[in-house]
């Protein structure tokens, strides 16, 4: 099981929580704004991992403690990011994360400072993020580059984070074959009449759903929908053309079964529910199992 810990100063609320000299210490802390991008990043981990398995853990004074509780409060944290407020640590002391990490079952963490990464052995993943000049010189000269990540924006930490998350090729290798199979299948009399006009053109486009997804394992789900039902679109449309040439082709019995014989715009909402069957499918059984793409 991953559970994943999170500093806050510098990570989260931009400026150091440790030096006094920012907006963060002043009578106007709340309004201290959040590293870029930091909570909709936050909101992808938590979606991918669960809100069980996130937490914050931070080193701080009693004072900055309750200023930090206030600034997340203030700035909906937890309901923008759907991290649990009860999910939150405090310690005094920097090597007192180890023991925090150690009681929650923490595997990887994400700090600004390597002198606390330096001490979590055996984590799955650590990332150093944005380090200060000297944490930088540290992390040079004594980091394992295999354990720490080095980021500098959320953007990339979070990229990195879930480069492992990107379609397994081998199944939808599969479920182009099925939907083939199922697809030569809709054009025998096996198929009740009342869809058999319909049925075709549906599995055309939930193949092309499946052939984009195989060749960008990473690529958006809405994306891979707009685009497999766009060559649909442009497919069928196409068979408006009548030339001579294209004729030809289309009177060859694969080349029909590709480009189709004559413009319906009852393929067109079969094109549609295909494209939405694709994307809905894909987005329900990812989201059962906590997997993002990008």
């Amino acid at each position: 099981m991953k559970r994943i810990g999170i500093d806050i100063g510098r990570v989260i609320i931009a400026g150091d929580t440790d030096k006094e000299d920012n907006l963060f210490f002043s009578p106007k802390f709340i309004q201290a704004s959040q590293v870029k991008n930091a909570f909709i990043c936050i909101k992808k981990i938590v979606n991918k991992l669960g809100a069980e398995n996130v937490f914050l853990v931070s080193k701080c004074g009693s004072q900055t403690e309750q200023r930090t509780l206030k600034w997340l409060e203030y700035n909906d944290f937890y309901k923008e990011t759907g991290v649990k407020n009860k999910n939150i640590y405090f310690c005094r002391e920097r090597k007192e994360k180890k023991e925090i990490c150690s009681l929650l079952g923490i595997n990887i963490f994400i700090d600004d400072r390597f002198s606390v990464l330096e001490h979590l052995e055996g984590f799955d993943s650590l990332y150093l993020f944005n380090p200060l000049e000297e944490e930088k010189i540290n992390y040079n000269l004594h980091a394992d580059k295999q354990q720490i990540t080095i980021v500098y924006i959320w953007k990339d930490l979070i990229t990195s984070f879930l480069k492992l998350q990107k379609r397994n090729r081998k199944i939808y290798l599969g479920l182009i074959i099925i939907t083939i199979i199922f697809g030569l299948l809709s054009r025998t009399n096996l198929i009740p009449e009342i869809i058999y006009p319909y049925l075709g053109d549906y599995l055309y486009a939930l193949m092309f759903f499946f052939i984009i997804a195989f060749l960008f394992p990473n690529m958006e789900t809405l994306k891979v929908a707009l685009v497999s039902v766009s060559i649909c679109y442009i497919i069928e449309f196409s068979q408006l053309y009548q030339s001579e040439w294209i004729t030809i082709i289309r009177n060859n019995k694969l080349g029909g079964l590709v480009l189709g014989f004559g413009f319906l715009w009852s393929d067109i909402i079969s094109y549609t529910l295909g494209g939405i069957s694709g994307f809905l499918l894909e987005k329900i059984y990812y989201k059962r199992n906590k997997i993002i793409i990008k």
